[in-house]
């Protein structure tokens, strides 16, 4: 079994090349979305280590994005 690490990639089609089953590369990848959740946006740039406010919804939007995403080709994050 092998596992990617893919910290400030939250664009799962960029991580789909390596772990769709079809591609014989990474079986599954951990992704750090979630710990940006309380990060701010400065124009398209995260600003890690500065505190945001957030709800609730931002994060169930984010799990339920990750685990929906290509379920049915085999992705697979941890």
């Amino acid at each position: 079994m092998t596992v990617g690490e893919t910290p400030f990639t939250h664009d799962a089609s960029a991580l789909a090349a390596y772990v769709l089953p079809a591609n014989k590369e990474l079986d599954m990848v951990f992704h750090f979305e979630l710990m940006d959740v309380d990060s701010p946006m400065e124009g398209s740039q995260l600003v890690p280590l500065i505190k945001k406010s957030w709800k609730l919804e931002e994060l169930r939007e984010i799990i339920v994005r990750w685990q929906l995403y290509k379920r049915e080709q085999g992705f697979w994050n941890a």
